[in-house]
């Protein structure tokens, strides 16, 4: 970029010398090869030199800056950035952690959080939205609370296949107990002597 500011600065100063010859002084409209971005461009000369602003000796004009482009491999967001995926999943994570120890918070929210999550992360990386963050935030987070509610589904039901016929017992013999308060306690130490002697 300098080097063609130089090269701009020097045709200017030059245009401003009375004493220089130039082939822009003697041919007005012509079309002047130029280097921009690694490739040589032919700018039109303006038919009246002195429209040109006049700068110091050694002084280059002053130009804006260029844009900020995203890193390489990356893509700007066209519009506004369509954010929703990343946050649901987040919002979903969190709560299949919170309540990972029922069937329902643990295992469905969290596969809903994966499932908005990857979803999330594929817009980020076409463009499309810019919280890969949060995408990957709700990916661990659902992810933690389904292997926590998968492992206590499991523990439950083990506890129910091991000892499931010795509740029935205890509640059929509940039932027949009543209210009498004797009954009710020797229901209670058979079934914990059940229990024992499994």
């Amino acid at each position: 970029m300098r080097g063609v500011l130089k090269i701009i600065s020097t045709h200017l100063d030059m245009i401003g010398n009375d004493q220089a010859i130039h082939p822009i002084r003697r041919a007005p409209g012509r079309k002047v090869p130029v280097p921009i971005r690694g490739k040589v461009k032919y700018v039109s000369t303006p038919d009246n030199p002195e429209q040109y602003q006049q700068y110091p000796a050694g002084q280059s004009a002053p130009f804006a800056a260029p844009p900020v482009s995203a890193g390489y491999g990356q893509q700007q967001p066209v519009g506004a950035p369509r954010n929703g995926f990343g946050v649901t999943a987040l919002v979903l994570g969190i709560i299949a952690l919170v309540l990972c120890w029922t069937v329902w918070g643990g295992i469905i929210l969290g596969v809903l959080a994966l499932v908005f999550g990857i979803l999330g992360v594929k817009r980020v990386n076409r463009g499309q939205a810019t919280n890969k963050g949060a995408s990957i935030s709700g990916i661990v987070t659902g992810s933690i609370g389904l292997v926590i509610g998968v492992l206590l589904a499991i523990l439950v039901g083990s506890i129910f296949a091991t000892f499931g016929s010795q509740l029935g017992d205890l509640q059929d013999c509940l039932q027949k107990a009543g209210t009498d308060q004797s009954q009710i306690q020797s229901c209670q130490q058979q079934f914990s002597d059940n229990v024992q002697n499994r």
